[in-house]
């Protein structure tokens, strides 16, 4: 597996290897991967691709429900 801007590979564990915390840090920190937290927007957004706008209650509901 290569590291897009980089062209190196990199390491990643398989199921029999442990991956520290430590290394977590270090990859992401390596790689630029950061963890970005969602908002209500962006939930209100993926909501509505999956179920459609929300009833009168602002309750996601779906055509099935």
């Amino acid at each position: 597996m290569t590291d897009e801007g980089e062209g190196e590979e990199r390491h990643v564990p398989g199921s029999e290897e442990e991956f520290s915390q430590e290394d977590q840090l270090q990859q992401l920190t390596e790689t630029g991967t950061k963890s970005v937290e969602a908002t209500e927007e962006d939930e209100e957004e993926v909501l509505r691709e999956l179920y459609g706008e929300p009833d009168e209650d602002g309750i996601y509901r779906g055509a099935d429900a």
